[in-house]
């Protein structure tokens, strides 16, 4: 056993559950493997999926924005069509 420097007793030897540093390693590189297959796959995401939607809702903002301009038209439209029908009877 070798000292800790806080006083207390640091246990040197084979892991705890690990049957050998092989195992452990492997562990640790599957570990890392997730993690970069993770990182790979929030780059897609943020690089490729998001611009595509982010393009997708500004086309559906831009359909409400001129539906709302034809809906206003057509009031003003229908407002001076009635007014027309007054002064013609």
């Amino acid at each position: 056993m070798a000292l800790n420097p806080g006083g207390g007793h640091v246990r040197m030897g084979r892991y705890r559950g690990v049957a050998n540093l092989e195992e452990a390693m492997r562990t640790v590189a599957g570990l890392f493997v997730g993690g970069v297959a993770a990182v790979v796959a929030l780059k897609l995401l943020f690089g490729l999926v998001l611009p595509v939607m982010g393009f997708f809702f500004g086309l559906l903002w831009l359909a409400v924005k001129l539906a709302v301009v034809v809906a206003i038209g057509y009031f003003v439209y229908s407002l001076v069509r009635g007014r027309k029908r007054e002064l013609e009877v």
